[in-house]
């Protein structure tokens, strides 16, 4: 299969609908790469710095060391600002291998796209705590999207991330070639090796389906591992991607440990992979090695492109997958221990809204009776309506009162 076949048959959003933060009174209005790189480098502690729309190409990666900074472009859109680099396959990146590299504890990225790096769209370092990125499009990245790793003991990563309102997505395909991880098709869209308390909402993770020839073929968008802990990731969506979500991946103790999985939307367009590929998949959503996990209330349409909608390896004791929907089934391997509950199984798409583009919402002819338990940590559906007091309690993301 070429690239271009691969390419997602719909439209993906160009911009999610991020509600406006303003940025009042900023220390620096910068409408060139070369005004963007002395503002950066004189800020201060709890400095703004306010982009002008147009395109930015990156010469250096953009290096950040002051805490509580603040980087917004100047507009309600993730894509009136662009930052560009060389190329997600150009070996020739010069001294921008990255969009962002941040050391800074409290730094916001905001209102900006940011494409076509080599590695990372931003990484951040070891002191990086409670990084926010708020209405972004990343797009073509050679690696990681958004990178956090580990830079101790396991355990030892950045903490308190945040990520909201964003578009992550390769227009065409991952990269075919080898960026020095260890083999080609080493991408994801968020990677945070050991931190803890982040939070994963509101986002869209389109194409992160790996060609067949690659080395790594099952690449989660958003993977949580290396003694990460207390990860929420609710109301996203995802399409087409090998993997969604994954809390732990390693067969060893804690990989990940509790955390919250709710209200997410995942769908696989029919025929995306093909049989050998399909037959050594595992599921939409992999718990492994990531005790007490919650797995509440998300919606998944596989098309048979992979086996299973939830599963749950190795040490993940006091984990639990209730209310989800799918059109295949949660399981449990090598170990692996959840309470299941009330999770139910749909034939087909017709009864979703758009699923070709991942709004999974359900139609209003949809009204088949469950009988579901309510669980207070699933009280709110992807749009914020109440599960509460309902006469027909839905599984699924989408609560239709």
């Amino acid at each position: 299969m070429t690239a271009a076949e691969n390419r997602l048959p719909q439209a993906e959003p160009s911009c999610l609908d991020a509600p406006v933060v303003p940025l009042e009174d900023p220390d620096f209005v910068v409408s060139t790469e070369s005004q963007l790189r002395k503002a950066l480098s004189a800020a201060k502690d709890g400095d703004s710095v306010l982009l002008q729309p147009g395109v930015y190409r990156l010469s250096r990666t953009l290096s950040i060391t002051t805490p509580n900074l603040t980087i917004q472009g100047d507009s309600s859109r993730c894509d009136d600002i662009e930052l560009i680099g060389a190329g997600m396959e150009n070996r020739d990146y010069g001294g921008a291998p990255h969009g962002f590299w941040v050391n800074a504890a409290g730094v916001s990225i905001r209102n900006l796209a940011i494409s076509d790096f080599y590695h990372h769209a931003i990484t951040f370092g070891p002191k990086a705590t409670a990084p926010a990125l708020y209405n972004l499009r990343l797009r073509d990245a050679g690696e990681q999207f958004v990178k956090a790793s580990d830079f101790a003991d396991l355990g030892a990563g950045v903490d308190d991330g945040l990520v909201e309102y964003s578009v992550i997505h390769y227009s065409v395909a991952p990269p075919t070639t080898d960026h020095g991880g260890g083999g080609s098709g080493y991408t994801n869209g968020i990677d945070v090796h050991g931190g803890k308390r982040w939070i994963i909402r509101n986002n869209y993770f389109g194409n992160f389906h790996t060609p067949d020839s690659a080395r790594h073929l099952w690449n989660p968008a958003i993977l949580m591992w290396n003694g990460a802990a207390d990860t929420l990731v609710e109301n996203n969506r995802f399409v087409d991607v090998d993997r969604a979500v994954a809390f732990g991946l390693s067969d060893r103790d804690a990989d990940h440990s509790g955390g919250l999985i709710r209200n997410n939307m995942i769908y696989y367009r029919p025929d995306l992979m093909n049989w050998r590929r399909s037959l050594g998949s595992d599921a939409a959503i992999v718990v492994w090695n990531s005790p007490g996990t919650r797995v509440l209330h998300n919606t998944i349409v596989t098309n048979d492109n992979v086996r299973y909608a939830i599963e749950f390896r190795f040490h993940t004791d006091g984990g639990v997958a209730a209310n989800n929907l799918s059109d295949t089934s949660v399981r449990r391997r090598q170990g692996g221990r959840h309470v299941a509950q009330s999770n139910a199984k749909i034939s087909g798409s017709m009864q979703f809204v758009q699923a070709p583009i991942g709004d999974l919402h359900l139609r209003e002819s949809f009204r088949p009776r469950y009988k579901l338990e309510l669980h207070t940590e699933a009280l709110l559906d992807v749009d914020g309506e109440s599960r509460e007091n309902v006469a027909n309690l839905l599984p699924g993301a989408d609560q239709i009162n």
